[in-house]
């Protein structure tokens, strides 16, 4: 008996798997013979698909423009293959977008295949080991049912280890507290700080706990992303229908967003310390993701983790923190600051009005610097 049909899909029953695809911002894939993309279904009009873009225009140009391209959906745990057009770039709520044409037909894999979980509850480690017993440690960026992506500590330089595409290594990924995914797996692809590698084996146990994992985790992205619209269309209902003097309806919360990077012991103090202010979420600091979480949550504070106390590091973080804060006020978090470092790197008054220092974990002290500075920035 073969478990999953290979079956074409066309008509209202395709249209009603893009409308559930754009519902739950399902991830979306396109490719030709050189180029590779992936982003967000947002939006669907008429016989237009709204993709998520972060594509230069001479690229699409050179690649997407024209040409035939291989299409890709993942939804409701299946993975949907067919062909569509580029028809331009463009905005969609303050979003860059791609546009794409509805392709007529599309093709339903091995659904068990197809997600590929991005997110997870905690910083998850991975060991893996490969040539005469060389051994590394690295961090899990992504897993799905036919393989993981994972990225080296930052003592390992990517050349240095002479890994290259089609190597078998021996992965040991912890997934969960309690449970690895443990198993060969051979090299698919090496970027600048990521390597991506495919199973060649994974027992029966592992598959089952694994499956269910990414099941859970999935359903949790949707049930996160459906709360958060639904927060989202009660404020803008709010905003329309309330009446300037009357003083006596409660506004609505601000929202923070908080990026962790090592533990998220502290993002979860940080939560309680702001629950009653603000609408927190938490998720880990990814910068490949960063975008789309902002995106998503519409932030009015963010809170990124400083971990390293270098000088390059931090300055490389302050970047990154205000490239993507953009307008949008940003504070960086972590625990006993040398007095030292703080002075070497954070030099100014309102520099270091940027740096909220946990030592002591002082629920009503932490608030109140927050407060003090949230405040300051948003009046």
């Amino acid at each position: 008996m073969r478990l999953f049909e290979n079956t074409e899909i066309q008509g209202n029953h395709l249209r009603k798997i893009f409308q559930e695809a754009v519902y739950e911002r399902a991830p979306a894939f396109i490719r030709t013979n050189t180029f590779f993309y992936e982003g967000d279904l947002i939006a669907m009009i008429d016989q237009v698909l709204y993709m998520s873009n972060s594509i230069g225009r001479e690229d699409i140009l050179t690649f997407l423009k024209g040409n035939r391209l291989e299409f890709k959906v993942a939804q409701g745990g299946a993975l949907y293959n067919g062909e569509t057009r580029c028809l331009g770039l463009g905005h969609y709520r303050n979003k860059n977008i791609l546009k794409l044409a509805v392709p007529k037909k599309m093709k339903n894999n091995d659904p068990r295949m197809s997600y590929r979980l991005r997110s997870f509850e905690q910083l998850n480690s991975i060991s893996f080991s490969y040539g005469e017993l060389k051994i590394a440690t690295g961090q899990l960026v992504d897993i799905s049912m036919s393989g993981l992506g994972f990225k080296p500590d930052p003592l390992y330089k990517m050349d240095e280890l002479q890994l290259r595409p089609g190597m078998e290594i021996t992965v040991n990924a912890r997934v969960e507290k309690g449970w690895s995914v443990s198993t060969f797996a051979k090299i698919r692809h090496i970027t600048r700080n990521k390597i991506g590698v495919e199973y060649l084996h994974l027992n029966k146990n592992q598959k089952d706990a694994l499956f269910k994992f990414i099941a859970r985790m999935r359903k949790a992205e949707v049930q996160k992303k459906l709360a958060l619209q639904e927060m989202r269309t009660k404020a803008s209902q709010s905003r329309k229908t309330k009446v300037s003097s009357s003083a006596s309806q409660k506004p609505t919360k601000p929202i923070a967003l908080i990026f962790f990077e090592e533990s998220e012991d502290l993002a979860v103090f940080l939560s309680t310390a702001l629950g009653r202010r603000f609408d927190v979420f938490k998720e880990p600091f990814k910068t490949a993701t960063m975008r789309d979480h902002l995106n998503e949550i519409e932030p009015d504070l963010i809170l990124l983790e400083l971990c390293k106390r270098d000088s390059s590091s931090t300055s490389r973080r302050k970047k990154v923190a205000s490239a993507i804060a953009g307008h949008i006020p940003y504070m960086l978090y972590g625990e006993n600051f040398d007095p030292e470092f703080v002075m070497i790197n954070f030099t100014t008054e309102d520099q270091r009005r940027l740096l909220l220092d946990l030592t002591g974990r002082s629920t009503i002290q932490s608030y109140k610097k927050i407060e003090s500075f949230f405040g300051k920035k948003g009046s």
